[in-house]
């Protein structure tokens, strides 16, 4: 394996296990809920579980403005190489939390607090992997560098569906949901140890000596690139109520309020998956025939339209 590849390999790793935890929280919200949170009615438990998630999701963008700041000033590996631990770990020790019976009220507490912070690892996870890719890649490759960065992400989506199904064949009995933190917790702390050895990048030695002579990283973000910010939010936006709508929520909804197999949902979602890998690899591909221009506007286009095909068969049926 060459040394762009590994690199490639070492970025990708972060990427689908940021993504990965991601997704098995969702997933298993109903059964965490279950044995975590103090509560009874199935749906209050549910909302619960997810105002629990969301808690987390609310200190990723905290946590990517501190590491992206480390990252500018301190080098991108070192961040690189560390916050797939920080995420890792947390992960693992969800999967150690005694029950509601054991512990009481402090199991949810101790979720709460692990979901923080991997919230906030997790706003460094991506980021930072992508800018690292970007300043790694040969310039005719660094839009697909980006795109396996994402693509990675939907490989996490796609371990967590299938693992997902797994457990629900288990009937997720004897706290076997617990399996799937391990998994990521270990992989996670696996995942460090390859990174361990990886070097600065060249981009950032070079941008390391002019730093000398210019404001704070954070600074400059928030003085010279205001429009790409909110630019920014208007795309994560958009992705966040198409792609993990869909994707997260709807198997769980679906099995809760109507009543569909789980293992059954969670099958049919994994085959949506691999097609957002698909399109990942393609997007990256192509990139340099069509342009971010095109991206932007047509993807809008075709999500608005598949959007408006499920609402017309769901209104025949």
């Amino acid at each position: 394996m060459t040394n762009n590849k590994r690199i490639l390999f070492l970025i990708s790793l972060g990427s689908i296990l940021e993504y990965y935890d991601y997704a098995i929280f969702i997933y298993l919200a109903p059964v965490i809920g279950h044995e975590l949170i103090p509560v009874q009615n199935p749906v209050v438990n549910l909302i619960l579980s997810y105002a629990i998630f969301a808690i987390g999701a609310f200190f990723r963008p905290f946590g990517g403005l501190v590491f992206s700041h480390f990252g500018d000033t301190r080098g991108r590996s070192t961040v690189f190489i560390y916050t797939i631990l920080f995420m890792a770990i947390p992960t693992l020790a969800i999967a150690f939390i005694p029950g509601i019976n054991q512990i009481g009220i402090l199991a949810c507490i101790l979720l709460i607090f692990f979901r923080i912070l991997q919230g906030v690892a997790i706003g460094g996870e991506i980021p930072g992997s992508i800018v690292f890719g970007y300043e790694t890649a040969h310039p005719r490759y660094k839009a697909l560098s980006s795109a396996i960065v994402v693509m990675g992400t939907n490989v996490g989506f796609f371990i967590a569906s299938i693992v997902c199904v797994f457990l629900a064949n288990l009937h997720f009995s004897f706290g076997t949901w617990r399996l799937a933190f391990i998994l990521g917790g270990l992989f996670g702390i696996g995942s460090y140890f390859l990174r361990k050895k990886l070097t600065e990048t060249a981009a950032f030695l070079q941008y390391k000596e002019s730093l000398k002579h210019e404001e704070v990283p954070l600074g400059i973000l928030f003085k010279k690139h205001k429009r790409s910010i909110w630019q920014l939010i208007a795309i994560g936006g958009f992705l966040s109520s198409t792609l993990a709508v869909f994707t997260f929520y709807m198997p769980v909804y679906l099995s809760t309020f109507y009543y569909f197999p789980i293992a059954r949902v969670m099958e049919f979602n994994s085959f949506t998956i691999v097609i957002f890998i698909i399109g990942s690899l393609l997007a990256g591909l192509f990139d340099q025939y069509f342009g971010k221009t095109f991206f932007l506007i047509f993807i809008p286009i075709f999500a608005f339209c598949i959007l408006g095909y499920f609402i017309l068969i769901n209104s025949l049926v």
